[in-house]
């Protein structure tokens, strides 16, 4: 197979991300780290999560730290499934450069997660329960904001007569 062939292949999602990292791992003739291994399958990780937020951005400085470490990649890594609190860590994690959300911090009643002039909402409040898709907006706070359901939410009586 040949270099453009391979692109190819890894654009439209032909090859497993983990295979493609043993693959090169296995290339190299000397001993990888662990934390090197972890940290190269939580940026495929990442990049899982960030494929479907349109305009999302990730600031270089996150490259500064090690990503294995992060709360957000240990809840993933750890977990049978993707958990919406580990996806709303690894947002705030990359969108922020060094915020490392502790996902204990991150209960159920979380919907959503703001940095900068894009708003992350979980698609349960759309149409899939355990996606996050990005949304342009503000709500008018500085930072990042995470925004969470009322725990007894303030209904008004229905009013027929207008």
């Amino acid at each position: 197979m040949d270099v453009p062939q391979l692109v190819r292949c890894v654009e439209q999602g032909e090859l497993e991300t983990e295979w493609l990292i043993c693959l090169l791992l296995d290339f190299f003739d000397r001993p990888i780290s662990e934390c090197l291994v972890e940290s190269l399958m939580a940026i495929a990780a990442a990049e899982k999560i960030y494929s479907n937020l349109r305009g999302a951005k990730v600031y270089l400085q996150v490259t500064s730290s090690t990503i294995s470490k992060s709360s957000w990649w240990t809840e993933f890594r750890e977990s049978e499934r993707q958990t919406l609190k580990a996806i709303f860590s690894c947002i705030a994690y990359f969108q922020t450069g060094h915020l490392d959300l502790d996902t204990s911090t991150i209960g159920p009643e979380t919907l959503a997660v703001r940095h900068a002039s894009s708003v992350f909402v979980a698609c349960r409040l759309l149409s899939d329960p355990l996606d996050v898709d990005s949304i342009t907006g503000n709500i008018g706070k500085p930072g990042l904001v995470l925004l969470l359901s009322p725990v007894s939410p303030q209904i008004r009586k229905l009013d027929i007569a207008l």
